[in-house]
């Protein structure tokens, strides 16, 4: 059995403090990357690192705690904190101010060694390169899963940028994150196309469209947008003779439902005041999942339980 997991982020910036300045000089389609028409600063070494830094991986796991409780409530929903990390690392490198202050916070990039509250071009390269490390980390960590992150920057042909746009945002983006960097005018409906193009290319088509429309796109500046895409085997697979009807336990009440079923195999198992867990690994085991339950599902929901717990407990 295969599972696909999809995720997008997205930031759409209308108004920031690197969107004041001067015109880019260069204009092409959205079709092809203006990375690929365009020389960009090339002088710009990427900094490379053996192992990534321990705050900034606290940070990200923090982050992506927070965003789960702070979604808890309501609705069932699918989010990849890591996607959303991605977006804002990539407007990080274009922020100062009261921006860079929060996006740093957010992410726990003001507990990494060698942060700034002020724009640094060196503490900017350690940040990104060990963003770059996690995503190659990603890209190879298992041969028997297919991973692909992309990521790209969409400008507005008509905005006024700061001089310094390519050798802060825009260089960064391309180099570290192996971003696309399109020009295009938001106005117009083949822009959504491509946009939503892009999304599809970069996830096995399993979503197409992303966007119905772009908000405020008259006002429309900067897009920057983040697609993950994940397709694995699970290492002891599910047999699906195995299937068979179950009581599922939702907000809403119990129904019957199918299920996978799989005895007499050892995995990890998590064991909380009030929750149960267990973690499935596919492939050669470097990647995983682990599901989060009830220990009563009669009597609990996961987002109330894991209330009282914090991001440390869980690691």
């Amino acid at each position: 059995m295969k599972k696909r997991l999809l995720s997008l982020g997205l930031l759409m910036v209308l108004t920031a403090s690197i969107l004041i300045g001067c015109d880019l000089s260069t204009k092409a389609g959205a079709e092809v990357p203006i990375n690929l028409t365009k020389s960009l600063k090339t002088d710009v070494e990427v900094d490379e690192i053996d192992e990534v830094d321990a705050a900034n991986m606290e940070g990200l796991t923090k982050f992506a705690f927070d965003m789960f409780m702070e979604q808890r409530d309501g609705e069932n929903i699918f989010i990849s904190p890591y996607s959303i990390s991605l977006a804002l690392s990539m407007v990080y490198n274009g922020a100062d101010g009261k921006t860079r202050s929060e996006i740093a916070e957010l992410l726990g990039y003001d507990k990494v060694d060698g942060y700034t509250a002020d724009y640094s071009e060196e503490a900017n390269a350690y940040m990104n390169s060990n963003e770059k490390y996690l995503i190659d980390a990603l890209l190879n960590v298992d041969p028997k899963v297919q991973i692909n992150v992309a990521n790209s920057i969409w400008m507005a042909e008509n905005a006024k940028f700061n001089d310094t746009i390519d050798e802060a945002l825009l260089t960064p983006v391309r180099k570290y994150y192996d971003g696309d960097i399109f020009q295009v005018d938001f106005t117009l409906d083949e822009t959504l196309d491509q946009v939503n193009e892009w999304v599809s290319d970069n996830t096995d088509k399993m979503i197409d469209p992303f966007l119905d429309q772009f908000q405020d796109k008259e006002s429309l500046m900067l897009f920057i947008a983040n697609a993950i895409y994940f397709n694995g085997k699970w290492t002891l697979p599910f047999e699906k003779s195995n299937t068979r009807q179950a009581p599922f336990y939702g907000r809403e009440g119990t129904r019957e439902v199918d299920m996978m079923h799989m005895s007499d195999e050892q995995y990890r198992y998590l064991a909380m005041e009030g929750i149960r867990g267990v973690e499935i690994p596919y492939g050669n085991e470097k990647l995983v999942m682990n599901v989060l339950i009830p220990e009563d599902p009669n009597n609990g929901v996961i987002g109330d339980l894991l209330g009282d717990k914090s991001c440390e407990e869980l690691n």
